[in-house]
């Protein structure tokens, strides 16, 4: 599985994303793209905060495509923002072993939320998933009262 935001972007700089959607492949089919050495795969995962710009830039590719340049992260940052405002996520959200150490409040994630083996200590106001909550690994010791009837132990 990919991480938590994944991309593909062309030497032109133009960025394929979509909300909800962690895997390269499955963005190869929506967007018709194939793997061609024409596009690069790449991945985002927050680090300690929501802001993009703090977030740890991977490549995802064997080799690094020679037109390649650490100039195209800030295309690919850029395509995150504009797709993902920070509060919601259509898919599932995987967030297990990074480094995020808070959740924003309001968040609202389609699918499952999967915490397991973060720093975050407690769940924001407002919170709303569609899925299942995971918080294996976590210091959460407290489930707000709106979200305990979705909670399934």
């Amino acid at each position: 599985m990919c991480k938590f935001f994944s991309g593909l972007i062309n030497k032109h700089g133009k960025c394929y994303v979509k909300n909800g959607v962690t895997s390269h492949s499955e963005l190869e089919q929506i967007f018709k793209i194939r793997d061609n050495g024409e596009y690069a795969k790449w991945e985002l995962t927050p680090v300690n905060d929501w802001k993009v710009e703090n977030w740890k830039f991977l490549l995802d590719e064997q080799r690094t495509p020679e037109w390649w340049n650490d100039g195209y992260i800030q295309f690919c940052m850029a395509a995150v923002k504009e797709c993902f405002n920070g509060k919601d996520w259509s898919g599932s959200l995987y967030l297990q072993g990074t480094a995020i150490t808070a959740l924003p409040s309001g968040l609202k994630v389609g699918g499952s939320l999967y915490l397991q083996g973060t720093a975050i200590t407690a769940l924001p106001s407002g919170l709303k998933f569609g899925g299942s909550l995971y918080l294996q690994g976590t210091a959460i010791t407290k489930i707000p009262p709106q979200l305990a009837y979705q909670i399934i132990r």
